[in-house]
């Protein structure tokens, strides 16, 4: 097996583990908690993955998250104030959606990505607008002060 092949399966992999625990966490009524409770984590962990990873700029947040995880591919639009990031499928939401599982979109994607951006500046602004759980697309609205543009 290549290496290419190993890493679809890796990734296939992790996005149903991540369904997987959704759907128990909602099952036993302890979903809305831990989305919380990682949500307050995330804006810990942020500035050190940014580090980490070498994230530089808020859409690199989008585009890495892309590329590694494969799950949701985010399109990066330009505004005047920053950027819209707009995906219009996302594996782990469809699964979740197959399972009945309860809404994926904050606890495992969202929540760490605004983490992530606002460890680059925490005057970055992040607003979700829609979500492919709810809506017909993921939408994130970035809105970024004139310093860092």
């Amino acid at each position: 097996m290549n290496t290419e092949v190993k890493l679809s399966v890796l990734q296939s992999i992790y996005t149903n583990v991540l369904a997987e625990s959704v759907f128990y966490y909602n099952k036993e009524g302890i979903l809305n908690g831990i989305v919380k409770e990682k949500k307050e984590k995330s804006f810990v962990s942020g500035k050190g993955l940014v580090e980490n990873f070498g994230i530089k700029y808020p859409e690199e947040v989008f585009t890495w998250c892309s590329e590694v995880f494969n799950c949701a591919v985010w399109d990066i639009n330009k505004t005047e104030e920053g950027f819209l990031a707009i995906a219009e499928k996302c594996k782990l939401c469809d699964i979740c959606k197959k399972l009945g599982a309860g809404m994926p979109c904050y606890i495992y994607c969202l929540n760490p990505m605004e983490g992530m951006v606002k460890g680059i500046n925490s005057d970055i602004k992040f607003k979700v607008l829609e979500t492919l759980w709810k809506g017909k697309k993921c939408k994130v609205e970035i809105i970024v002060n004139n310093d860092l543009k």
